[in-house]
């Protein structure tokens, strides 16, 4: 069955030459538990407007690295991309994340492989894109490693037609939550003597919806599903673990939080 996801953020609580194409060299983490390079979607710069690139990282079994919001440990990824020349800027989006829950502690994270997709804007159509990314992040499976990857990616002028890169990072672009997707709404979203209610209408069959809270540095634990049938879900969270300085509330406007459902 097909995964429906949303996203409402900031509303509530808030290559001339096909090699140019290709990604830099794999970028090997620590006897190769993990890669990681840029690839692109597009041959060339084409006229300008939004490029498609990925950032791909690929992991040994048992390994794992972190959704933007590790939640109780873990380390998210850091993208430096100064040093990058003709760049006017970068957006990344991530794709959805797991949900790990052991010791008493909840991560969010990526098994196997991930493709960050980027959407690339240049400065000039008619230059050479040259992107240089430093990139922190953390691997893990008995044990934790920050790790740290320089990567490079050259695109020409020229023809934008599509690389043999272009579905994978389709593939993981699909799995970005969005702010609105047809068919998957939250239909209510209220506090309710002491606990944050949401529900969530699915035309598709709901099995196992899920609710993810962000705020500054932390998240909520899982959601408790209150109700459940095929197409609307009732999902509670207790709003003992939010952050302290939240405490007046006008309904529930004004609060720099992010909330991401998603549902198999």
């Amino acid at each position: 069955m097909g995964r429906a996801l949303v996203a409402l953020a900031g509303l509530f609580l808030v290559v001339a030459s096909p090699a140019f194409a290709q990604a830099s060299a794999w970028a090997d983490v620590e006897g190769d538990v993990a890669q990681a390079r840029l690839v692109s979607g597009v041959a060339g710069l084409g006229g300008g407007g939004v490029l498609s690139l990925g950032l791909q990282i690929r992991l040994e079994p048992g390994w794992h690295t972190y959704w933007r919001q590790p939640g109780e440990g873990g380390i998210p990824p850091v993208l430096d991309w100064a040093g990058s020349t003709n760049l006017a800027g970068i957006e990344i989006a991530f794709p959805l994340p797991k949900r790990k829950s052991e010791g008493g502690l909840t991560s969010f994270i990526y098994e196997n492989e991930v493709v960050l997709p980027l959407a690339v804007r240049v400065a000039d159509p008619a230059r050479p894109l040259g992107l240089r990314l430093q990139l922190l992040y953390g691997v893990c499976k008995d044990i934790c490693i920050p790790a740290e990857a320089s990567l490079a990616l050259d695109l020409p002028p020229g023809t934008a037609g599509p690389t043999a890169f272009a579905d994978l990072i389709a593939k993981y672009d699909a799995r970005v939550p969005r702010a609105s997707l047809p068919g998957f709404q939250f239909d209510g979203l209220k506090r309710e003597n002491g606990r944050l209610v949401v529900t969530l209408r699915s035309a598709k069959p709901l099995v196992t919806p899920d609710l993810v809270v962000e705020g500054d540095g932390w998240t909520t634990d899982a959601p408790k599903i209150e109700s459940l049938d095929q197409h609307r879900a009732r999902l509670v969270l207790p709003l003992g673990g939010l952050p302290a300085r939240i405490t007046a509330w006008d309904g529930l406007t004004g609060l720099e939080l992010a909330l991401t459902a998603w549902a198999d």
